[in-house]
C-alpha cells in the first residue's frame, strides 16, 4: 500500500547528506567527528559516548559492548575510525574522546559545543546530535514498523509517526517524504 503523509505546505530543511559526509571527512578522528559518526552512524547518545571506553570496543568484531543489555554493531567506517584513534594510544579504562589538552575524559556539556559548532561551521546548524541519532533509529528498523503501521492503519500521518518513534517534526516530515518518493 501507499504511505499517504498527509502533509501541509509547510516544508522541513532537507538534511544535506553530501555535507554531512564532507564535514565527517573533515573531522575525521577528532572529538566532534567521532562524536557524529557515533552518532548518526551507531545511534549512541551523547553521554554514552562521553563515557564509552576502550575496554567496551571490539574491533575484531565490529561491535561496542556497552553493557549486558546493548551490543551496538559497528559500520566499516567507524571500524577504521577507531583503529585509527586506537594506533594513537589509550589503554582499556582510558575513554575513547579524550580533550587534546589533558587527555583527559571529554564533559558531555563540552563534546555537545564542538559538535555543535562543526554542524554549524558546515552550514548543518538545522542539525543537532538528536536528530542525527533519531535518524539512525528510523534507518535501522524503523521502516518496517513504519510500513507495518500503514497497513494496519491504511495511512500514516506526520504526527502519527512522531508519537510512534518520540521524533521531531522535521525528522517525520523527512522519512515519510523518503518513503513516498520510493513508493
Amino acid at each position: 500500500g501507499r504511505v499517504s503523509t498527509r502533509i501541509r505546505a509547510e516544508k522541513a530543511p532537507e538534511v544535506d547528506e553530501l555535507r554531512l559526509w564532507r564535514l565527517l571527512q573533515e573531522e575525521g578522528t577528532s572529538a566532534a567527528g567521532l562524536a557524529l559518526q557515533l552518532t548518526w552512524q551507531a545511534g549512541l547518545t551523547l553521554e554514552e559516548i562521553a563515557v564509552l571506553t576502550w575496554g567496551q570496543v571490539d574491533l575484531e568484531a565490529g561491535l561496542l559492548r556497552m553493557g549486558p543489555e546493548k551490543t551496538v554493531e559497528l559500520n566499516d567506517r567507524l571500524v577504521q575510525l577507531l583503529k585509527k584513534l586506537q594506533e594513537e594510544g589509550g589503554g582499556p579504562a582510558d575513554t575513547v574522546i579524550r580533550s587534546p589538552r589533558s587527555r583527559t575524559a571529554m564533559r558531555p556539556d563540552r563534546l555537545s559545543r564542538i559538535t555543535r559548532t562543526a554542524l554549524v561551521r558546515a552550514g548543518l546548524d538545522d542539525l543537532s546530535l538528536r536528530d542525527l541519532r533519531q535518524d539512525y533509529a528510523l534507518r535501522a528498523g524503523g521502516e518496517e514498523r513504519i510500513l507495518r503501521y500503514a497497513r494496519e492503519q491504511g495511512f500514516i500521518t506526520r504526527n502519527a509517526l512522531m508519537e510512534l518513534f518520540q521524533i521531531s517534526k522535521p525528522t517525520a516530515y523527512r522519512r515519510l517524504a523518503q518513503l513516498t518518493e520510493r513508493s
